[in-house]
């Protein structure tokens, strides 16, 4: 079910789920902000990272962390598939067991008002224990008062690191940026969700978002199936005009035309 306007998610029969986005990669009668691939943010946002020790080189300093059970550490298991992706440090809850939990960093939007852009990415990696617990990013806009004005999720169940993004204009009546990292149990003990390199930057530039679907409206996919999804951002729908990426390419791939194939 699509939870992320920039994103379709897709279940398949094993209950887990697929994410595909499109960003725009040719002018349009909007302006629009791009991050390009899995690894990399698009130049535009690479500068002016607003968040305290994104990358968790010095401990936990910059986060809030409510029940004392996250951790800085050179590495959540011990193989190079899960070490760090920017300096010598990631976190995780080291100290969860069997239980759901977060931390969160709030940016306050000072100089920003609505209409203005923020561009929020951070990279997360679960370990390779099927069904996999989950790695859920919000990206919440709060008023001064503390309350939630909108929010966006983006969830993740992959044992590789994927970038996690979200561009969007800042809303109405919006005084803080929140960026929470959630660790979501669903198997073994260890509450498995790793983070690491998260950014978020303002700028006074606009941008559109752009609307994943599936042409006709599916939400479920099997092994096998090759559906046609469509990307829109206001001012076009031409799958030449967006560069399509998809979030687990073992399990599922997406061709410059926007078709995707499931693989498992």
């Amino acid at each position: 079910m699509c939870r992320l306007p920039t994103c379709v998610r897709f279940w398949r029969d094993w209950g887990s789920q697929h994410a595909f986005a499109a960003t725009t990669i040719k002018k349009t009668t909007k302006k629009t902000a791009v991050v390009e691939d899995e690894e990399d943010e698009d130049e535009e946002f690479a500068d002016g990272n607003l968040l305290v020790n994104p990358s968790f080189e010095d401990g936990m300093n910059g986060w809030t962390v409510p029940d004392g059970k996250w951790e800085s550490v050179p590495y959540a298991v011990n193989s190079d598939r899960y070490k760090p992706r920017d300096g010598k440090f990631l976190s995780w809850p080291k100290k969860a067991a069997r239980e759901n939990t977060f931390i969160y960093q709030d940016v306050p939007l000072r100089g920003y008002t609505a209409g203005d852009t923020v561009a929020m990415s951070v990279m997360v990696c679960n370990y390779d224990q099927p069904p996999h617990d989950m790695g859920r990013v919000d990206l919440q806009f709060l008023d001064g008062s503390g309350n939630v004005v909108k929010s966006y999720t983006q969830d993740q169940r992959n044992p590789n690191w994927n970038l996690q993004s979200f561009v969007t204009p800042i809303p109405e009546g919006a005084a803080t940026a929140r960026l929470v990292l959630h660790a979501i149990h669903y198997v073994g003990t260890d509450v498995d969700a790793y983070y690491d390199k998260a950014s978020v930057v303002a700028t006074k530039d606009k941008v559109s978002l752009v609307y994943v679907t599936e042409q006709d409206g599916r939400e479920t996919a099997k092994k096998g199936d090759v559906l046609q999804l469509v990307a829109d951002n206001g001012a076009s729908k031409k799958p030449s005009d967006y560069e399509w990426s998809s979030s687990y390419n073992t399990a599922a791939t997406v061709d410059a035309k926007g078709v995707a194939t499931f693989l498992t």
